[in-house]
């Protein structure tokens, strides 16, 4: 099971998160944006924007950490998402890859 590198798991991470929030907008609106416009673009947090959604705090933290190559600490705020299983499936696999690698590695000292 090779890990594909923080750079893929970031990649991975982003596009899943605009996944993410185009269903939670989707879930909360029945207008003609979200039906129209809203498969070609592309959402993400903005850092310019006071953020008050739980939800998306949690992501910023998860990209802030990802960033920082704290995957450790990544996966923890991932895990407090609901759904997280469903909605980050790729992200989940990458991150667990490289915290069984990181413990085989931890064993053989």
């Amino acid at each position: 099971k090779p890990y594909k590198g923080h750079h893929y798991l970031k990649t991975v991470f982003d596009n899943e998160v605009n996944l993410y929030l185009k269903n939670i907008i989707n879930k909360n609106s029945v207008s003609l944006f979200s039906k129209i416009v809203l498969p070609y673009i592309q959402i993400s947090p903005t850092s310019e924007n006071s953020v008050n959604s739980d939800s998306i705090i949690k992501i910023k933290k998860i990209q802030f950490n990802i960033e920082k190559n704290s995957i450790d600490n990544a996966f923890k705020y991932l895990k407090t998402i609901d759904n997280y299983e469903k909605y980050f499936e790729i992200t989940k696999i990458e991150i667990v890859k490289y915290l069984d690698f990181k413990n085989e590695l931890l064993k053989l000292k």
